[in-house]
């Protein structure tokens, strides 16, 4: 903001442009870092911090190898330039606000008709334009299947125990639960659909594989959540489908839990029975 306005003070018609970039990956190295600390800060009490693991030899050659030999897919979502009031910008960087109309620029920084220092005005300016960024990265933002399976895992398992709230799930030991396929594949293909509609409407960006049918996007979710972790979210073990971490899987769901699409979800007799059976 101030170096916009020290352009239009020195007489300068030069705009300082903004153009968002969104990272989707399916893998965040220092993922079991980040949701110990978040669920530090926001559980306080209620959370108890995990021991640091032990960890055989036998697994640590095991990511080793995971992490050289193993691809990982990262997309780039460069999103529509702003200027510094968070408008959209034409070819020629004439900004326009959320109705369409132009509007000048320098007007927002003047007062009397003069360009003026009001640091107070700049400050609830940036406000505004985090705001605006925020809202651009929820469109801008590319889902991939391994956002879509930990989503729909992570929901199914606390559906499933609806007397624990999010840190008594989280302290279910993970080697005693298995997620029931037939659910796993409703729920996918209800998020899948749901982002369809979604994208349609210009609310949010799919990568090709959303397209899959519900069982190709669960196992290509499957294989890429986390493929570098020595715990896995989610994976495949006997033939059922099982999480070595729940506080992983819970760092990866969040990807999509600002969208709030499980208040969408129709729990259905099918989800309804693997309740019946769980308890």
């Amino acid at each position: 903001m101030e170096a916009q306005r020290t352009n239009f003070q020195k007489g300068k018609n030069e705009k300082i442009f903004i153009v968002p970039l969104v990272l989707s990956y399916h893998f965040v190295l220092e993922a079991k870092y980040l949701i110990e600390q978040h669920l530090s800060i926001t559980g306080k009490e209620h959370y108890v911090r995990s021991k640091d693991e032990f960890y055989s030899l036998r697994k640590i050659l095991k990511f080793g190898w995971t992490f050289f030999s193993q691809p990982s897919e990262i997309t780039l979502s460069f999103g529509k330039p702003l200027d510094v009031m968070g408008n959209f910008v034409d070819d020629d960087g004439n900004s326009y606000d959320r109705f369409g109309k132009l509007v000048k620029l320098e007007e927002y920084f003047q007062s009397g008709g003069q360009v003026t220092d009001d640091l107070q005005r700049e400050q609830e300016y940036t406000i505004m334009l985090a705001d605006r960024l925020v809202e651009r990265y929820h469109k801008e933002n590319i889902v991939l299947t391994s956002h879509v399976v930990a989503y729909a895992a992570f929901n199914i398992l606390k559906r499933l125990h609806p007397h624990l709230d999010l840190f008594g799930v989280l302290r279910l030991p993970p080697d005693e639960f298995v997620f029931p396929m037939e659910t796993m594949l409703e729920i996918v293909n209800q998020t899948k659909n749901l982002l369809i509609d979604m994208n349609q409407a210009g609310k949010i960006k799919l990568s090709n594989q959303i397209y899959f049918d519900a069982e190709d996007l669960l196992k290509d979710g499957v294989r890429n959540l986390g493929v570098y972790h020595i715990d896995k979210p989610l994976d495949y073990e006997s033939g059922n489908l099982m999480s070595q971490d729940f506080k992983l899987l819970y760092f990866y769901h969040n990807r999509l839990d600002n969208y709030k699409l499980n208040k969408k979800f129709n729990w259905s007799p099918i989800v309804e029975k693997a309740q019946l059976e769980t308890a």
